[in-house]
């Protein structure tokens, strides 16, 4: 079967098991956070910042947790394929997505709008990936 010149077959990079089980299991844990989007902290930092009337103030949260649920599950597909798949590139794509994770998590607390916890979030996954 004749091939693009540009096409080239990714290899499998050997990693640990518990590597790859971890990425399945934040993997899950993003996709759960898609399923009940009201589990994440956004509601709170919109009832924070905006003043407006009920409402309008339902709408905004139920749109900002859609948002913020897809953005979980692009997370997770992303860390379960460079589990599944194991080629550099994918590997390379999870830990990327790892430090997007980070870099809002101190974008939020330089605003002052994120907790210990979600420091302590953002520490475990800097020490996972390095």
């Amino acid at each position: 079967v004749p091939r693009c010149a540009f096409y080239r077959r990714s290899q499998a990079m050997p990693l640990p098991n518990w590597m790859v089980y971890t990425l399945y299991g934040n993997a899950m844990l993003d996709l759960t956070i898609f399923i009940s989007p009201g589990s994440i902290a956004v509601p709170d930092l919109i009832e924070a910042k905006f003043k407006s009337p009920e409402g309008e103030l339902k709408e905004m949260k139920e749109h900002f947790c859609a948002v913020g649920g897809f953005s979980f599950l692009l997370h997770g597909a992303v860390r379960f394929c460079a589990g599944y798949f194991k080629s550099k590139e994918m590997v390379c794509l999870a830990i990327f997505s790892y430090f997007l994770e980070v870099a809002q998590i101190g974008h939020f607390w330089g605003k002052g709008t994120a907790n210990k916890a979600t420091a302590a979030v953002a520490a475990l996954v800097i020490a996972w990936s390095s």
